[in-house]
């Protein structure tokens, strides 16, 4: 196998459609994350910590499955 091919898992497949929904979702963003104020960029920063526990956590069980 070359080394820039990679084998099918389906992780190409699943990058593609969260790229796509983030996309769709991108709205909700601000143009200019500079602009976040801090208390914004502070909820924003735990918004997203707290979905990384929650996909590592989907992750875990999916394994145990």
């Amino acid at each position: 196998m070359a080394e820039n091919e990679s084998t099918y898992d389906g992780s190409e497949d699943l990058r593609g459609r969260a790229e796509k929904v983030a996309r769709a979702r991108g709205s909700r963003m601000p143009e200019n994350p500079e602009a976040l104020s801090p208390e914004a960029a502070h909820r924003l920063l735990h918004e997203l910590r707290v979905h990384q526990v929650e996909l590592e956590l989907q992750n875990e069980e999916l394994r145990r499955a």
